[in-house]
């Protein structure tokens, strides 16, 4: 029953804003270039096999291999077509899917009901996510995540086994789920030293730990080579990926910010608004309080993760494509360390007295709603305003009765992606 009620309310938080997405928010940009290869994979003649087979030399400059993300769009368009109804509904589901993993794992971690709970459904609404959330090319970031939930708990769950026979042969299971998650998103590298640290949580020895962490490393590192096989490169090519030179005192304040008051401002930055404060201010508080929550042993577990979780997205962060406060864009590179901000909000929030505890929980959640509502909006319009202008191009066609060609420019519309 407390997974169910927790399952029920994660939902719940989540399609109080998502589900406008389902609605209102059809294909825009790099959406139109999945579904359309999916389509085009249909009728060529294509296998499984050749989804992994080296990428073309095209794909090299942008390095961007991520084989089970086009699968999965491979397996969805013969029942979804080109309707953005059943795309938004499977990113909605491999969201809530991550927060229950993390309920269940912040649970074991920190022993508190209260804590996992308050974790997981903070971090289903977080205002932030209206980009992964809203945008079905961000599939890779919510599948990803998910992979990488499921690696990290398949890993806890065979670290702690008593039978060396049956703790090997999960563990190997969980360095499986790590290779793909990585062939979902090149970020999730960071499931292997999440994975050595949860193996020092359930070890009294470091050799023990690295010895349990090592299928993991291995199936990562073997992802990785092949990786460079299929790119001819080991790194994230020449126009994406990470890069010394982003890194500056400004693109390490942006993404400090952005990670205290994720919020859409109309062209403003989130800090010199009054909800951009508030909500830096309600962040900043739940961050004191998670990192008193050292005290207790539950606590030190979950921080061990949260904590490394955060370092590690921040770091990436900083060294991505550009981070433009004003609107938004690139928000969704925040997922993986609103993840641990969201663990470490739920140990400091578990230290209170329970109806206290219960009632700051729905305090910041709603204070969440409302700000991904507002996030939402940007996604909204720039799909009404793709609309109106095919619906132009069309009738422009039909009164011509001649081809008419269209030139697509991708862009952002406010924060969202849209073709305009």
């Amino acid at each position: 029953m407390p997974l169910l009620f927790a399952v029920a309310l994660i939902v719940t938080v989540h399609l109080a804003t998502g589900l406008g997405a389902w609605c209102e928010v059809g294909l825009l940009a790099d959406d139109r270039e999945m579904i359309g290869g999916a389509i085009l994979r249909h009728r060529g003649v294509w296998s499984l096999a050749d989804a992994f087979l080296p990428a073309s030399a095209a794909e090299a400059p942008r390095a961007l291999y991520r084989p089970f993300v086009d699968l999965l769009f491979w397996f969805e368009q013969p029942y979804f077509g080109t309707r953005a109804l059943g795309y938004h509904a499977v990113n909605s589901l491999l969201h809530c899917c991550t927060a229950t993993l993390w309920f269940v794992m912040l649970r074991r971690w920190s022993s508190s009901y209260i804590a996992a709970l308050a974790g997981a459904v903070i971090f289903v609404g977080w205002p932030g996510h209206s980009e992964a959330t809203h945008w079905i090319a961000a599939r890779s970031n919510v599948l990803s995540v998910f992979v990488m939930a499921s690696a990290l708990l398949i890993h806890e769950l065979g670290a702690t086994r008593a039978g060396a026979a049956s703790r090997w042969s999960t563990l190997v299971v969980a360095s499986l789920f790590g290779a793909v998650s990585v062939g979902c998103k090149e970020s999730a590298v960071f499931v292997l030293p999440l994975a050595a640290v949860v193996s020092w949580l359930r070890s009294s020895r470091l050799r023990d730990a690295l010895k349990r962490t090592l299928p993991m490393a291995v199936a990562v590192i073997g992802w990785l080579c092949w990786r460079r096989y299929a790119l001819g490169t080991w790194g994230s090519g020449t126009n994406y990926g990470w890069q010394l030179e982003r890194v500056t005192a400004q693109t390490c304040a942006d993404w400090g910010a952005v990670l205290l008051a994720p919020l859409h401002s109309g062209l403003q930055h989130p800090l010199q608004t009054t909800e951009g404060v508030v909500l830096a201010v309600v962040h900043g508080t739940l961050s004191l309080l998670g990192l008193a929550a050292l005290a207790t042993v539950g606590g030190r577990r979950v921080a061990a993760v949260a904590v490394t979780l955060l370092v590690m997205g921040y770091a990436a962060g900083v060294g991505l494509e550009r981070l433009d406060l004003s609107t938004l864009e690139n928000v969704r590179y925040t997922y993986e360390p609103a993840l641990g901000l969201a663990a470490l909000f739920g140990v400091g929030i578990a230290l209170m007295p329970q109806r206290v505890a219960v009632s700051m929980t729905a305090l910041v959640v709603v204070v969440h709603a409302m700000g991904l509502a507002h996030n939402r909006r940007p996604w909204i319009e720039a799909s009404a305003v793709y609309e109106r202008m095919r619906g132009e191009v069309e009738a422009r066609a039909r009164e011509t009765q001649q081809p008419v060609r269209v030139i697509d420019a991708p862009g952002v519309y406010d924060g969202a992606f849209a073709l305009l």
